[in-house]
């Protein structure tokens, strides 16, 4: 019985921390600049070459 009360006590201080997390980053969400209008992306592709090679 005790280890099973131990154990529920230790997902409840686990379930009190992601409350709080969770409130955390809603506040930083409310206050994170927004988006630019138009698509955005971070994809990048090969670094061009300087080769004459590869140029034709």
């Amino acid at each position: 019985m005790q280890t099973y009360e131990a154990r529920i006590a230790a997902l409840e201080r686990l379930v009190g921390r992601q409350a709080l997390e969770i409130e955390f980053l809603k506040g930083a969400l409310k206050s994170a600049p927004r988006p630019r209008s138009g698509p955005t992306s971070v994809i990048t592709g090969p670094a061009v070459s300087a080769s004459l090679k590869d140029a034709g």
